[in-house]
């Protein structure tokens, strides 16, 4: 995972060690969805660092990015606003975009 304003490479590290997802008393970010953490886990297990996982952020970033093109410029009227919207109010979107 990107280094930001989230440890979320924390929530990979405690899902290996623990076996489990962590709880909120062990880490704030524990509130957010597990499907990447439960893909990122192998991944910093077989690296051992966390490129691997950066990687595995980048991709899911990149496709997102695609879906979004796809529903914006290719598909109906109704989808192209529900595509505009994600853009403009998703917070990943809003507060780290330049």
């Amino acid at each position: 995972m990107p280094i930001d304003n989230d440890d979320h490479g924390e929530v990979v590290r405690l899902l290996l060690q623990r076996g489990r997802m962590p709880t909120l008393w062990d880490t704030l970010q524990a509130q957010h969805p597990p499907l990447c953490y439960f893909l990122a886990a192998p991944l910093l297990r077989l690296t051992g660092g966390n490129k691997g996982v950066q990687l595995l952020s980048l991709v899911c970033s990149i496709a997102t990015l695609l879906v979004l093109y796809y529903l914006v410029y290719i598909q109906s009227v109704r989808a192209r606003t529900y595509g505009v919207l994600m853009v403009c109010f998703l917070p990943q979107f809003v507060m780290f975009s330049q």
